[in-house]
């Protein structure tokens, strides 16, 4: 909530701001930062997967979420999200 005036002075609509943090909300860079992941590690009783495994994949969806948000900046600009002129 604090960031949303700084950002609408940026030129960049609220909506940007909010899923861009949402997005980013969902890794964990260790095992217990995340209940859904302790959910699904210990019903199988860590046998389908180790941390180590785990903690791979949250990198990876880390490296997705930041390539999709710089992605999609072309995109947003086009549709007036976000303002680029001074």
């Amino acid at each position: 909530m604090a960031l949303l005036p700084l950002a609408e002075q940026a030129g960049i609509h609220p909506w940007i701001l909010v899923f861009v943090i949402l997005l980013s909300t969902d890794p964990f860079f260790f095992s217990y930062q995340s209940p859904t992941y302790l959910t699904a590690y210990y019903s199988v009783e860590g046998k389908a997967f180790s941390h180590r495994q785990g903690q791979l994949v949250a990198l990876g969806y880390a490296a997705a979420v930041l390539l999709v948000a710089i992605l999609c900046v072309p995109y947003w600009t086009w549709l007036g999200l976000i303002n680029t002129s001074p």
